[in-house]
């Protein structure tokens, strides 16, 4: 009886954690790659906030993130900024424990007009990341991606496209967190625009 009660709250629970991973919620859009160990990937989402609105948050404490914290914040000078990104303790115990180190490059302009953040990567992951907002019709395309990044450290022995799944749910639950926290400072951003460009 109870070997039966904890095997079904287990299937329950996984069951729950793969929907969660694998799912793509209303207004966002995610793909994901894999080539040679390393992982390409492209979340999106739109707000109605303006891109200067979105990088400002993007040069923040990343308190936005969701399922997530980051630490040791540093000002390298220069527009350059450092920091170190964990899951939170419940979730790194449920999926990939990982750490994350990211130097946050100056803000660049785009010839959209948009505004793209790069970030080199340490840690588990190794390469380059971008955090963009784009210009659109009604407001501003968020856009996180990972160009070809390599995994590294004990990540390299798990099966490439579990660890690319998870770190595609992982994007997302940033661009969310990022789009969450534009409609509390602004609650006019709210509801998002749709896709018109």
């Amino acid at each position: 009886m109870i070997v039966g009660i904890v095997a079904v709250a287990f299937v329950a629970v996984t069951g729950a954690l793969l929907f969660e991973v694998l799912h793509t919620p209303a207004g966002v859009e995610r793909e994901t790659q894999t080539r040679q160990r390393r992982i390409y990937s492209r979340t999106r989402t739109a707000t109605h906030a303006r891109p200067d609105e979105v990088i400002r948050l993007l040069q923040t404490d990343w308190s936005w993130w969701k399922k997530a914290r980051a630490e040791e914040m540093k000002d390298l000078g220069d527009g350059r900024r450092e920091l170190l990104l964990h899951p939170n303790r419940f979730f790194n115990v449920l999926e990939l424990p990982t750490t994350l180190r990211l130097r946050l490059e100056p803000v660049e302009t785009l010839a959209d007009g948009g505004k793209r953040i790069r970030a080199i990567l340490t840690g588990d992951f190794d390469g380059t990341a971008e955090f963009m907002a784009r210009p659109a019709a009604n407001g501003t395309v968020i856009e996180f991606a990972f160009c070809g990044v390599e995994v590294r450290g004990s990540l390299s022995l798990m099966p490439l496209q579990m660890v690319a799944a998870v770190h595609s749910w992982r994007e997302r639950l940033g661009v969310e967190g990022l789009r969450d926290r534009l409609k509390a400072i602004r609650p006019e951003t709210a509801p998002d625009p749709g896709w018109d460009n």
